[in-house]
């Protein structure tokens, strides 16, 4: 699916997904990506229940600090996030929301180019 395009000043945006991978920022990334406003890291995530802290390391070096992170995931939102991992985000102050993959590229976008600090957690899916 494509998306709307908006201009973010040189900040990471999310052209297109599909359920094999993102088109963002010219670059296609096959499988499943954490997005930040300066790069993206791909990962091996199949769902939510296989995320680990390790995976959310790169929040540590994230500068300016991420207020929030978007998780977007399949038609099916899952929204339980194991404790350990919820807890470490909160003790950071940085909030969670869960949508739709295509939402969650879509609200990633704006709020970016909005210049607010926000990471997105994204699985392929289904458009």
């Amino acid at each position: 699916m494509r998306i709307k395009s908006i201009k973010t000043n040189e900040k990471k945006i999310i052209s297109s997904y599909d359920n094999e991978g993102f088109v963002i920022s010219g670059q296609n990334f096959i499988g499943s990506v954490f997005v930040f406003p300066d790069k993206v890291i791909s990962i091996n995530l199949k769902d939510i229940n296989t995320l680990t802290i390790e995976m959310l390391a790169p929040l540590e070096d994230a500068n300016p600090h991420i207020d929030l992170i978007i998780f977007g995931f399949s038609k099916a939102i899952e929204k339980e996030l194991d404790s350990s991992i919820k807890n470490y985000l909160l003790n950071k102050n940085i909030y969670i929301e869960f949508m739709e993959t295509g939402s969650a590229c879509r609200t990633y976008n704006l709020l970016s180019a909005e210049g607010r600090n926000v990471a997105a957690v994204l699985l392929p899916g289904q458009k």
